[in-house]
């Protein structure tokens, strides 16, 4: 059992995002080694990092592993349609829906938001870890689910 539970701290990563979602950049997902695909015989995949439609949603998703001990950060970087609120001709809102998956106690999340060119952020909830004219960043211990709000200008 010693050397098996050494191959226990696999990882399937589900990123469900809005339809319409392009993904621009994200840490690499290569197939782990040790796989049960690889021992299976199967060599005709190396990067496990996939885009697919389900429901409502897209899906980013991908195998990796952490070894014992071992903390490993994964990237995403992707650009959402437009889903903005018009309140009147100036102002606009946007919120964010952040679900927590089921079975993990809490994800520490960094989430920065820039808004487009010629407007600016005039509130949020919650209150940004940084905040610039165009540019809000939350780091978020999602414990729950929980949502962003931006109430933005037109500059």
């Amino acid at each position: 059992y010693q050397e098996m539970k050494h191959g226990c701290y696999w990882n399937y990563l589900r990123v469900y995002v809005p339809k319409g979602t392009a993904l621009n950049i994200a840490s690499p997902l290569p197939m782990p080694e040790g796989a049960i695909y690889r021992r299976l015989g199967y060599n005709d995949i190396e990067e496990t990092l996939n885009l697919y439609p389900e429901g409502n949603h897209q899906v980013i998703s991908g195998f990796f592993n952490v070894a014992p001990d071992e903390i490993k950060k994964l990237y995403l970087t992707y650009q959402t349609p437009i889903d903005i609120k018009r309140v009147d001709d100036s102002t606009l809102e946007y919120e964010l829906n952040i679900q927590k998956q089921s079975g993990i106690k809490s994800v520490d999340s960094n989430i920065v938001i820039n808004v487009p060119k010629g407007n600016i952020i005039k509130q949020t909830f919650p209150t940004p870890t940084v905040l610039t004219p165009q540019s809000a960043t939350f780091d978020i211990k999602l414990e729950s689910d929980t949502k962003v709000w931006l109430s933005i200008n037109k500059n």
